[in-house]
């Protein structure tokens, strides 16, 4: 689990892809990253472009999780197999809570902190107004 993974510094402007796109009528793309339980940030990018940095429209404007499966599927779609239970599924959901924990927690302590500066803020602006 790596949220903090940029989509938008992988984001090739030199690909054929684009010019594809382009002249069928699309001009925006959302960059996503891929792989693991929490894959990392996607971006908003343009299409015409020349480098990614001109490319952004919106970085990192998302965190992209994959739910894991409580089954596994065996086979492929024209031979499916018998379907089994997944055995990492209850760890992998506890990894995901606890990830999301923390970061409410980080969340609220970065809220509690912003307030704090801001009442001193307003103590320090009073003081000097009374001298």
């Amino acid at each position: 689990m790596n949220a903090n993974i940029r989509s938008i510094i992988a984001y090739n402007t030199d690909s054929r892809v684009q010019a594809t796109l382009r002249s069928n009528g699309v001009l925006l793309a959302e960059v996503a990253p891929r792989g693991g339980i929490i894959s990392g940030q996607s971006s908003l990018v343009q299409l015409d472009a020349w480098n990614w940095e001109d490319a952004a429209i919106s970085t990192d404007c998302a965190i992209h999780l994959n739910w894991p499966s409580p089954y596994r599927f065996n086979g492929w779609w024209a031979e499916p197999a018998a379907s089994s239970v997944n055995e990492k599924y209850v760890k992998d959901v506890d990894r995901i809570k606890l990830f999301l924990m923390k970061r409410m927690l980080i969340q609220r302590i970065l809220l509690h902190l912003k307030k704090i500066y801001a009442t001193r803020q307003c103590l320090a602006c009073s003081m000097e107004l009374r001298n």
